[in-house]
């Protein structure tokens, strides 16, 4: 015989444990919803205000931030990502901004109908109630859900509605009292409050490696959402881990992030998107909605070396080393900004979020602890000072534990944050390179102890559990369910399971109210006594009645229903068939019309909300009544790809058929693609809309109300034409065709009016063989009458005027075998006459360059003689126009191509655009993201292609006529000059020649003086 003190206490614990669950339930809501702005799903952060009312809208129950009294809209929003017009929110989490209180059970609970209310601000339109208000069903009333007593169960049970796990051996009158061990799952229907004793829960230790998986690099961070685990790895950037199955982890996904070590040191996970801290890298937010093919959507500098993030509702938070710490506003992911920067000395290394209080290690200084109630006016509030070196800090409750790097963990009381008090601690285990905390049990990685747990119950007396210690480095670790994740440096992501025992004095009572107590192999060996009737062995129990609705029993068969046949119909009486007997089952009404959720169905089945089809590959037949002959179908499938890694979205297809007239077999007429793309004629769409003709002749596309104009397919093969026709006369008005030129027809189709020559790139107009400029015209459109000057082939100049043809009339300068230039004062708003020696000083200031040209394959490398248009800008600015969108040749090398990466080391930046040109195909594309020595675009090409050079918005060109005209007006100057110069030096000579002569003059005079004879006395 088995003590019965035994089977009595695995019986008390567990239902001693649900009742606690039952008795503090969250006061939150998941939901979910869609938002469509003019018939489009809405993207970005929206604005969403919410209440809970009654069915007739004007009374409130609860609302969001508790200003709505009767059924009005609240006064302040939160803040919700919208993706693909997706949103979730937890309803009554007051961790999110303007989310002011939980939702009390009450509503619940003394309401029988409950709706939620929406309002929406896109912030363009302003905010709007969404229609129609949503009743709650019963996963809100859970939160009031209630049990059945013992004393509620009358009637009898046969020993088979027992669980198997009971053996009564015939006993009777068993009566369970004394002590009772074990976890008691399976139980139900105890009543806390008839039990008696004490009750211990243990905190959860470490049960021993469970899954490991290395991919190189080295790891330092980790988190953990939903079934995937995303590591933050030094050298090798973010890893995304598989671990549905914790002891055999998997890669999914793997995005290259930085240079050297400016990869990944810290990592956040909010909802769709993970926030890594890179480093000298800054902060880059990375898109997980598909954690198999996440991809980073941008990146902000922090202007120092980030090495940890923390994230609550629209803000996250870096520690940015000796830069302090810095806070970004990440309402839009794709755009984050700048909202505070704190730096109070040290080097923070860790940071962590609670509450309204942020927590900061900083290495040298302590913990600093600020206020981030207004996250953009931050406040320092409070400090642990301690003079060693503190790598981590992590809050729970009233207490922050503080790992240090020489002197082990310390725990402090931080209830007033103002003033932080040293509790206890843990000294003797080394250095402490991070810590997790749960309720009862704190997780600390050290180097010399590895992974421990401790009870931290008594915070003054944290006792320590067990310890694992399978070397690495431990320098990250989480905790996510009954598991605990590493980042252990060189030894990638370790899981550990985490396992926890209870124990319990003797109860009293009937139990009623709590769950979840296992007999497990515990078999009872006497009978069970309940009101006076005894449950033997192979016996029944027997009750005068039964009443209640039989909520908290377990394993109990239906006797009616269930595996048994009914011997009656089930009839309905125009009433649902719901878990509660409310109106939101399943309603049959007397003419065989179903309604799921409605109670007025006018079709033979209508659903009122949205349908699930549960199945691997589900699919929609509509047959046809008379022959049962399948008419179409829409079914969606995954195509394609592996399961581990996971498919990918082009793999995800949803495809529309319609019978080929056999009665049985379809054919596929369109299909769209999880990555948006939509194929018609074909179940592979190379383009947002690729439309598959079968043959020549076959019309591909009509357009206009009156269906008047038809795309064409004419030809097959690589060399089919696409040709635009007038469907109602058959008259062909455009044509293109792809023979190696692109030919523009009117009219019926013979008259070529324009081509476009593939191989060079020259455009005809008139003409078939454009071979003597990028654009040549032969002919011309009648005659135009204009005076004109002219300088012709033959070298002669002059002016005329009169009727003449022209080929090319235009606003800027054309090459021409004779060309005629207009300049009528009458088009002009004349302001004066050029100041010529302003002109002049002007050109003195342009210089002309010698130069070759960087594109040789397309200009040649012949020398040039011309101006340089930054430097006209200098001198001349007028003549030179600088906002003109232009790809310069600044990269001008080869590179492979694959799976959309570049591989060539380049300066470029995501967002940036790059000409690629492949030996088929050319374009320019955008930079999605940047890693080392490669770069990233969206384009499927594969294989070697040629890398010209990024577009720029600021090209520069000169206008080589303003340029000619100032040298014109500085010409007219110099000539005045040399005139005036000239002029000058004539009345110069004069005056030269009159000196010359009076010298002359003096000169003779003297030597006749000196012919006289020299008189003495």
């Amino acid at each position: 015989m088995i003590p019965m003190k035994s089977i009595f206490l695995r019986i008390l614990f567990a239902f001693l444990a649900v009742s606690i669950a039952a008795a503090e339930p969250p006061g939150i809501l998941n939901y979910q919803g869609r938002i469509n702005v003019d018939g489009s799903p809405f993207n970005g952060a929206g604005a969403f205000k919410f209440a809970l009312v009654d069915a007739g809208g004007t009374t409130t129950y609860w609302s969001n931030d508790g200003t709505s009294t009767a059924g009005d809209e609240p006064t302040d929003a939160v803040s919700l990502t919208v993706n693909g017009g997706r949103y979730s929110v937890g309803l009554g989490d007051t961790t999110l901004a303007n989310m002011s209180a939980a939702i009390p059970a009450a509503v619940f609970a003394d309401n029988t109908e409950v709706f939620l209310r929406i309002w929406f601000d896109d912030g363009v339109n302003g905010s709007q109630l969404l229609s129609p208000d949503q009743r709650l069903g019963s996963v809100g009333y859970a939160l009031t859900a209630g049990s059945v007593d013992a004393a509620n169960v009358t009637g009898t049970l046969g020993s088979g509605q027992l669980p198997a796990e009971v053996v009564l051996d015939g006993a009777s009158n068993v009566t369970l009292s004394g002590a009772f061990t074990g976890d008691g799952s399976g139980l139900t229907s105890l009543d806390s409050a008839s039990l008696t004793g004490p009750l211990a829960l243990s905190p959860f230790s470490l049960d021993g490696l469970l899954g490991q998986i290395d991919d190189g690099g080295y790891a330092l961070d980790v988190a953990v959402a939903g079934s995937y685990a995303y590591l933050a790895n030094r050298e090798d950037g973010l890893r995304v881990y598989d671990v549905t199955d914790p002891a055999n982890p998997f890669n999914v996904a793997h995005v290259a992030i930085g240079t050297g070590e400016g990869d990944a040191y810290g990592i956040a996970v909010s909802g769709s998107h993970a926030y890594l801290a890179s480093y000298d890298d800054g902060l880059r937010v990375v898109d997980i909605s598909v954690p198999g093919a996440p991809r980073v959507i941008s990146q902000i500098d922090t202007g120092g070396l980030a090495r940890d993030v923390a994230v609550s509702g629209n803000y996250a938070y870096v520690a940015n080393d000796a830069d302090g710490l810095r806070i970004y506003d990440i309402t839009d992911p794709f755009n984050p900004a700048s909202a505070a920067h704190l730096d109070d000395g040290g080097q923070t290394r860790d940071v962590v979020v609670s509450g309204n209080h942020a927590y900061v290690a900083n290495d040298g200084d302590g913990v600093r602890i600020y206020n981030i109630t207004t996250p953009t006016a931050p406040q320092s509030v409070g400090h642990i000072s301690n003079s060693v070196t503190v790598l981590s800090v992590a809050v729970a409750g009233n207490y922050a534990y503080v790992a240090y790097a020489n002197d082990g963990l310390a725990i402090y009381d931080v209830s007033n944050p103002a003033s932080p008090v040293q509790a206890g601690g843990v000294a003797g285990i080394g250095a402490v390179l991070n810590v997790a905390v749960t309720e009862r049990t704190a997780y600390v990685a050290s180097i010399e102890n590895g992974l421990s747990a401790y009870d931290i119950r008594d915070p003054a007396n944290p006792v320590l559990l067990n310890q694992v210690n399978d070397s690495g480095n431990p320098f990250g670790v989480t905790i996510s369910g009954h598991h605990a994740y590493l980042a252990n440096g060189l030894g990638g992501l370790w899981i550990y399971a985490l396992s926890s025992s209870v124990s319990a004095g003797g109860f009293t009572g009937d139990g009623s109210g709590l769950t979840g107590i296992d007999l497990g192999a515990q078999a009872a060996k006497q009978s069970l006594s309940l009101g006076g009737n005894d449950i033997a062995g192979a016996g029944t129990v027997t009750a005068t009645a039964f009443v209640g609705n039989g909520s908290g029993l377990t394993n109990v068969p239906g006797d009616d229903l269930g595996d048994h046949t009914a011997t009656e119909a089930l009839k309905l009486d125009g009433h649902y068939l719901s878990g509660d007997g409310d109106p939101e089952g399943v309603f049959v009404d007397s003419a065989g019309k179903v309604g799921i959720g409605i109670d007025a169905p006018v079709a033979k089945l209508e659903v009122g909300g949205d349908l699930r089809l549960n199945a691997e590959d589900p699919e929609i037949v509509f047959y046809d009544a008379s022959n049962a002959a399948r008419k179409s179908s829409i079914e969606t499938v995954f195509e394609g790809g592996t399961s581990i890694p996971p498919k990918t979205a082009a793999d995800q297809k949803m495809h529309f058929k319609v019978s080929n007239n056999s009665g049985q077999n379809m054919t596929r007429v369109m299909t769209l693609r999880g990555d948006g793309r939509v194929g018609i004629g074909t179940s592979d769409p190379l383009a947002k809309l690729d439309i598959a003709a079968t043959g020549n002749g076959e019309n591909v596309l009509m357009l206009s109300t009156e269906r008047a104009w038809v795309f064409q397919q004419e030809g097959t093969g690589d060399f089919a034409s696409l040709r635009l026709r007038n469907y109602a006369g058959g008259d062909r008005h455009l044509s293109i065709d792809t023979d190696g030129q692109t030919k523009f027809r009117t009219q019926n189709g013979s008259a070529v009016t324009m081509t476009v020559d593939h191989d060079a790139g020259n455009v005809g107009i008139g003409t078939t063989t454009p071979v003597n400029g990028k654009l040549q015209i032969a002919g011309h459109s009648g005659s135009v009458d204009l005076p004109y000057g002219y300088l012709n082939s033959a070298g002669n100049t002059g002016t005329a005027s009169g009727q003449s043809a022209y080929s090319i009339y235009a606003t800027n300068r054309v090459a021409a075998q004779e060309f005629r230039a207009h300049s009528d004062e009458r088009i002009k708003n004349i302001r004066g006459t050029s100041d010529a020696g302003e002109d002049l000083h002007t050109l003195m200031g342009i210089k002309v360059t010698d130069y070759t040209l960087r594109d040789t394959v397309a200009m040649g490398d012949a020398p040039q003689k011309k101006v340089i248009a930054q430097q006209v800008a200098k001198a001349y600015p007028q003549a030179v126009t600088t906002n003109l969108t232009e790809v310069v040749p600044d990269i001008y090398r080869r590179a492979e191509l694959a799976d959309g990466w570049v591989t060539l080391a380049t300066d470029l930046k995501p967002g940036e655009k790059v000409k690629l040109i492949g030996e088929a195909h050319s374009g320019v594309f955008e930079v999605l993201a940047v890693r080392e020595g490669a770069f990233q675009v969206d384009w499927e090409h594969r294989g070697e292609v040629f890398v010209y050079g990024r577009e720029v918005d600021d090209f520069h060109t000169v206008d080589y006529e303003a340029i000619a005209m100032l040298n014109v007006s500085a010409t007219q100057e110099q000539q005045r000059l040399i005139e005036r110069q000239q002029t000058e030096i004539a009345s110069l000579k004069g005056e030269l020649e009159s000196l010359k002569e009076l010298v002359s003059a003096l000169a003779t005079g003297s030597k006749k003086d000196e012919a006289k004879p020299v008189v003495s006395r």
